[in-house]
């Protein structure tokens, strides 16, 4: 399912477009797939690109990042998903991360990348967002994500000590977005934050779905929610769309008349695009 979201202002002006694609898990898929995707992305002719985390698994994501950037060749946002950070710690592939932006003058790590402006209407922001263990039934959920087996700070903990890990890793992504959020809204009348975690477990489906208490402490960012809904609570005349992804089933929810949240519904080894925005 591709999305296609109107997020002008005023929908008579010449539009730039925006291609959005999430959970590409390119390490799933064949090198075919891979010519087909950049293929697809170039064909829709996009002012800008953004992928929305999962790009693939490990260190292995930002060699995909790299060949992405090489064949799309246009100004390319991007978050990481938790696959992202498997077999190594999450501080050292951000800190890769933010050397292939230094390598590639069209590619920008948004998390910690502040406000980056998209037209005098419209502002980007992200960060990769985490699951925090808030939404649902953290104590007696009897999921184990292959996360707490396979990214360094997740590993060989407690329960209590897990809960308290995502805590923090959710509190973090919730207090940047939120500054920076209204940081952007000192200028900018609309904004559009990449992030890969759902922020509300109303925009988490997955197996067709609201997921329940036992598969919503894995899968929504409780903190990041609720503080874009106290901002978005403040800012009334201001418009919020937020891109996600993480559970593979689509979903596009109106939390607030302010707040509108999409998730992208993506199929494992076929890489694809999730959305078309327009904006001015």
């Amino acid at each position: 399912m591709i999305y296609e979201i109107d997020f002008r202002a005023e929908t008579h002006e010449f539009p730039k477009k925006i291609i959005w694609a999430t959970d590409l898990h390119l390490d799933a898929a064949d090198k075919a797939q891979h010519r087909l995707f950049c293929e697809l992305a170039i064909s829709y002719e996009p002012d800008i690109v953004l992928i929305g985390g999962d790009i693939s698994n490990g260190e292995t994501s930002l060699i995909h990042l790299r060949q992405l950037a090489k064949l799309i060749k246009k100004p390319l946002y991007f978050v990481l998903g938790n696959h992202d950070f498997y077999h190594g710690s999450i501080y050292n592939i951000r800190k890769i991360a933010h050397e292939i932006t230094e390598e590639f003058p069209n590619v920008k790590y948004l998390t910690d990348g502040g406000v980056v402006p998209l037209s005098e209407q419209t502002a980007l922001i992200g960060h990769d967002g985490w699951y925090d263990g808030r939404s649902g039934d953290f104590m007696h959920s009897d999921i184990m994500l292959n996360d707490y087996f396979l990214i360094d700070e997740l590993k060989k903990l407690s329960q209590d000590a897990r809960l308290h890990k995502l805590n923090q890793l959710g509190s973090e992504a919730a207090d940047y977005l939120k500054k920076t959020l209204i940081e952007a809204f000192e200028k900018y009348d609309r904004v559009i934050i990449l992030t890969h975690v759902p922020p509300f477990a109303e925009a988490c489906f997955y197996d067709g779905r609201i997921c329940d208490a036992n598969w919503a402490p894995h899968f929504v960012g409780q903190a990041t929610g609720e503080a874009l809904e106290d901002v978005m609570g403040r800012y009334l005349s201001k418009q919020l769309l937020v891109l996600c992804g993480h559970t593979h089933s689509g979903n596009d929810v109106e939390i607030l008349p302010n707040l509108r949240v999409v998730s992208g519904q993506t199929e494992l080894g076929v890489p694809n695009v999730q959305g078309l925005i327009l904006i001015n």
